[in-house]
């Protein structure tokens, strides 16, 4: 239930952003230019803005309460709340944007009670999911090397891609470890392909069919892919980001699980760990 309301909520409010900006755009041009009008322009255009940059410029992780914005966001309240002349709807619009911005920061971006079917120093369960070309891959295929898996929720996802171009960038300290890179989705095989091509890396870009292993190890988020991405062939149901580190045997050595989408471990922290796995092996 709650991930239903979440999904709804981000795309409405990224909505409502939008629809709140071109109103004051409008109101400008018909009432010209006051403060009040100002500060409702900025209290929207803000988290669109922020919205879009998470897609434009690749931010693998972000503060987790990202408190700049919200005062930004307060602060262009200010004239909206004050000022004599300010409608009924506008303050409603205001103060909404604001509330809508709050929630989106504690309740949408907080993934909560997590709790992965896994635990270091324990083999990693058996799967079998799909390579781009329809193969089956099972986990004896990596044996002989330490692997860092990466279950990503999708193409949709800016943090999740930006986490992928970041990784992508330290490939070759990570490749003088002797590392396998695997990226999980359960996302389908048009847009793993897609992905696929776009680094030329000898990456391991896999599909967990319906989730399957994902809800095997419970990271699997029912509802968990905001309201649209439908129409862009993307399943309503997703996997949580989520960070697993094997040994060249096959055993868990490191597990990552963000409690919020906006935090991911930098590259480094793998790179430590493998370097350590490496000199051990």
């Amino acid at each position: 239930m709650v991930n239903s309301l979440k999904r709804f909520f981000i795309s409405l409010y990224i909505f409502f952003c939008l629809a709140s900006v071109i109103q004051s755009f409008f109101l400008f041009i018909y009432h010209g230019f006051t403060l009040y009008l100002l500060g409702l322009l900025i209290a929207a255009a803000i988290p669109l803005s922020f919205f879009a940059c998470l897609y434009l410029f690749s931010f693998p992780r972000t503060s987790k309460t990202l408190l700049p914005i919200t005062l930004i966001i307060f602060l262009a309240l200010i004239p909206i709340l004050t000022y004599q002349y300010s409608s009924i709807s506008e303050l409603v619009i205001g103060i909404l944007l604001f509330l809508g911005w709050i929630l989106y920061i504690y309740w949408y971006a907080v993934f909560e009670k997590r709790k992965i079917n896994l635990s270091v120093k324990s083999p990693l369960p058996t799967y079998t999911l799909q390579s781009p070309d329809n193969q089956p891959i099972t986990n004896s295929f990596f044996i002989g090397s330490p692997v860092l898996y990466l279950f990503y929720r999708g193409n949709w996802c800016p943090l999740c891609m930006a986490q992928i171009k970041e990784i992508a960038s330290q490939y070759k300290q990570l490749s003088q470890i002797g590392v396998q890179i695997t990226l999980i989705s359960p996302q389908s095989q048009s847009h793993i392909h897609s992905l696929a091509n776009k680094y030329n890396l000898p990456f391991h870009f896999l599909r967990d069919t319906n989730g399957t292993y994902a809800r095997k190890l419970n990271i699997w988020q029912e509802q968990g892919t905001p309201l649209g991405f439908e129409l862009l062939g993307y399943h309503k149901d997703t996997v949580l980001p989520t960070v697993v580190i094997t040994d060249s045997k096959g055993v868990v050595q490191f597990i990552h699980e963000t409690d919020n989408y906006h935090l991911r471990p930098e590259p480094e922290v793998f790179i430590q760990i493998l370097q350590k796995l490496n000199i051990s092996q």
